[in-house]
């Protein structure tokens, strides 16, 4: 949640390489850290803010990405593609 919300806000990430971070980040919208080594953390955030090209490019690329898989629009679309799965109905036959 706390990535996706970075992204949404069109803000360039500096994350922990683990599990759950490794779903949600993309090259263009993130830069890996392995956790816990702080060395490494700290000279990804000091590159980062060192290149403001850089920068921009990643937030456009994180707020794309947002948009693109955590919107509230695609989130409802996936979740009634599980209930149709789960019921075993077509999206809109009960509509009709």
């Amino acid at each position: 949640m706390v990535l996706t919300r970075a992204f949404a806000c069109a803000a360039p990430v500096v994350a922990s390489d683990i599990e759950g971070y490794r779903e949600v980040v993309t090259p263009e919208t993130a830069v890996p850290v392995p956790a816990g080594e702080v060395d490494a953390l700290v000279d990804a955030v000091e590159a980062l803010l060192a290149d403001e090209p850089r920068r921009v490019a990643m937030g456009a690329a994180a707020r794309r990405l947002a948009e693109e898989r955590y919107s509230w629009r695609d989130v409802a679309r996936r979740l009634e593609g599980i209930y149709d799965r789960v019921t075993g109905t077509e999206a809109g036959a009960q509509a009709a």
